[in-house]
């Protein structure tokens, strides 16, 4: 009974875990996302200017 009781835990925590860091990954990818966006506006703008 204590055994399982240790595994289930483990398995329920590892579960948080990963969702945790799977939401915290998509963040991340959205912000550096974002900042790509930007660059490539800073770009755009700077070949308008050059014409």
């Amino acid at each position: 009974m204590s055994e399982k009781f240790i595994i289930i835990s483990l398995l329920g925590s590892a579960v948080i875990f990963g969702i945790i860091s799977f939401l915290v990954l998509i963040r991340i990818t959205k912000r550096f996302n974002k900042i790509e966006e930007k660059d490539e506006r800073k770009k755009q703008d700077l070949d308008k200017h050059d014409d």
